[in-house]
C-alpha cells in the first residue's frame, strides 16, 4: 500500500457527488507510477474568476484555464519523479504526515464545458485533469512535442489503471 493521498478543498461545494473518490484514485494511480509513497497533493476546487486570478499572477497569463499544477520539487532538466526520490525526501511535511509534491487548482465550470465539448463524461474530466495535474506536480510537461508525447503515455496509463476511459 503506497499511502498516496489528496487533500480537497472545496468550499462552495462545485463538486459533483461521489467526485471526491475518483480524484483520489487518478492522483494516487498518478503518484503510483511515480514510484510515491506517502506523498500528497492539495487540489481546491475554483471556478472561472479564481483560476484566471492565479494564471494571471502566478503565470503572467491572463486568461481562464482549466486546472494549474503548482510542484514543490524544482526538477532538473530531464528528472521526473520516479528519478529524483532524493528530492521528494526533501519534501515531508509532518503536519500532512507525508511528502508534499505540491498543489493544485481545477475550473470546475471548465471541467464541465470540456466534458460536454469532448463528448465524455464529466466523472472522465475530471479525473483526467486531476491526473494531468498529478503529473506536472511529478515533473512532467508538454513545452516540446517529445515531452507532450511522454506525458499523454503516462496519463494513459494512469486512466487505464483506475479504469476510467473514454
Amino acid at each position: 500500500m503506497t499511502d498516496n493521498r489528496v487533500i480537497i478543498y472545496d468550499e462552495n461545494g462545485l463538486l459533483p457527488e461521489g467526485a471526491d473518490e475518483y480524484i483520489q484514485a487518478a492522483a494516487k494511480a498518478a503518484l503510483e507510477t511515480e514510484g510515491a509513497c506517502h506523498a500528497f497533493l492539495e487540489l481546491t476546487i475554483v471556478g472561472d474568476e479564481e483560476i484566471q486570478a492565479l494564471n494571471r499572477d502566478t503565470r503572467g497569463v491572463d486568461s481562464v484555464t482549466d486546472v494549474l499544477s503548482y510542484p514543490e520539487i524544482s526538477y532538473p532538466d530531464g528528472k521526473k519523479l520516479h528519478g529524483a526520490m532524493d528530492l521528494l525526501r526533501r519534501c515531508y511535511d509532518p503536519a500532512g504526515d507525508g511528502y508534499y509534491v505540491g498543489c493544485v487548482a481545477l475550473n470546475i465550470k471548465r471541467a464541465r464545458e470540456q466534458a460536454s465539448e469532448y463528448g465524455h463524461s464529466l466523472k472522465r474530466e475530471i479525473a483526467y485533469l486531476t491526473c494531468h495535474a498529478a503529473l506536472h506536480l511529478c515533473g512532467y510537461d508538454h513545452m516540446t512535442e517529445g515531452d507532450k508525447a511522454e506525458m499523454r503515455e503516462r496519463e494513459k496509463q494512469v486512466m487505464k489503471a483506475i479504469e476510467i476511459f473514454k
